[in-house]
């Protein structure tokens, strides 16, 4: 059949989940009570006892938060959204030689540029997470739990065919969202 003649409903089980839809009416519907009925409040707890693992390590405490984040965002994620937030390197500087100088006004001319020459900034900040302590403690205690919790319910929403969006949200949180540095993440609720 050509994707023109398919209806909304269908469009949208085939679609990407990166369009962020606020939800225009009440959010407390049949589908939405069997989501945390099936999935929502086990997920949930086990958020929950995964962020008082991470607190324990104490090193692990920004998984920690996140997770605490993610138990709430499980339980009921409707009318919220998981937002990567953006990349600022902290780092960034700009090095002078010691030859190099800013003109004075009156002896530059208009299209003299002020700065002769950038050098880009030396570390990424995607492979300065996966050189924090943190991050191993994640992989090793938090991720495995969770990774295993998503796994059921991805495959248990599968077979459930109404709840296939639910099954695509699980697998995109395990190899995209449970990946990025805890900071860089954003729950938030949509207005």
């Amino acid at each position: 059949r050509p994707w023109a003649n398919r209806s909304e409903i269908v469009k949208e089980l085939y679609s990407d989940l990166n369009v962020i839809k606020s939800s225009a009416g009440n959010t407390v519907t049949c589908g939405n009570l069997c989501y945390v009925l099936f999935f929502g409040w086990w997920l949930s707890v086990i958020y929950v006892l995964v962020s008082v693992l991470m607190f324990l390590t104490v090193v692990g405490a920004p998984y920690g938060k996140l997770c605490w984040k993610l138990a709430g965002y499980f339980f009921w994620p409707f009318g919220m959204a998981i937002q990567k937030t953006r990349e600022y390197n902290h780092n960034c500087h700009v090095r002078f030689s010691k030859y190099d100088t800013i003109a004075e006004v009156n002896e530059s001319k208009e299209g003299t540029p002020l700065l002769i020459r950038q050098e880009p900034a030396r570390k990424d900040l995607a492979d300065s997470h996966w050189r924090h302590f943190s991050t191993y403690v994640w992989l090793f205690l938090g991720y495995p739990v969770v990774c295993l919790a998503h796994g059921l319910v991805c495959c248990l929403s599968w077979v459930l065919i109404f709840a296939i969006p639910v099954s695509k949200m699980n697998a995109r949180m395990v190899t995209k969202v449970l990946l990025l540095p805890p900071d860089r993440v954003l729950v938030q609720r949509l207005r």
